[in-house]
């Protein structure tokens, strides 16, 4: 299994966890806003009863449908909230990554990423004193068995947000800190994840 196949897996596994809470909470939140405008319709039919019965039924469709209108924009709203959190704590659950867990996955990243083997591979202050010097041999070792060039060396540490690494070449940098890949799969994932989200049963 590749880096973003990994990274991959983990957006799908937290869909699954969450999915039928989320099925249930935007079930709920849709009855609750039906609920909320169908009392509002009735309170406004009730106060032009007086009018006219074909006037209140009129008010009653207009406001049934606004309530609709409403509750689907809310439903929406909540089930885009949910989306986001899955995403979330699949970036979370990276971040918690440690040992050789981590190193393998950084390793792959690093092996992935580079174009030509002669990157340097810039981690956080933490990851290159516990496992930087395995990273690049890891990474250089995979790109070995390529049958690619394997001459990749560790960058001095700097601050990497959320985790992750990056592969610097001159001015150029490959971007695989965590919350970028998590952001790239979103952009391509997004429907799929959406569907074990709100999937029936």
């Amino acid at each position: 299994m590749t880096g973003i196949e990994k990274i991959s897996a983990r957006i799908e596994q937290d869909a699954h966890k969450t999915g039928q809470e989320a099925l249930q909470m935007a079930r709920q939140k849709a009855q609750e806003i039906i609920a909320e405008y169908q009392k509002e319709a009735d309170v406004m039919r009730a106060g032009i009863a007086e009018r006219g019965a074909a006037s209140a039924s009129d008010n009653r469709l207009r406001m049934l449908g606004a309530a609709e209108l409403e509750s689907r924009k809310r439903i929406l709203s909540v089930k885009q909230e949910l989306i986001g959190q899955v995403y979330k704590k699949a970036a979370v659950a990276l971040q918690g990554l440690g040992g050789d867990e981590l190193c393998s996955l950084l390793s792959r990243l690093c092996a992935e990423a580079c174009q030509t083997g002669d990157e340097k591979i810039v981690l956080s202050q933490s990851d290159f004193d516990s496992i930087g010097k395995r990273v690049c041999d890891e990474a250089n070792s995979l790109l070995k068995k390529e049958g690619r060039n394997a001459s990749l060396t560790l960058a001095e540490p700097r601050e990497i947000p959320g985790g992750g690494v990056m592969l610097s070449s001159g001015d150029i940098e490959a971007n695989c800190t965590f919350l970028s890949l998590v952001e790239t799969q979103k952009s391509y994932s997004v429907v799929d994840v959406a569907k074990i989200l709100f999937e029936e049963g």
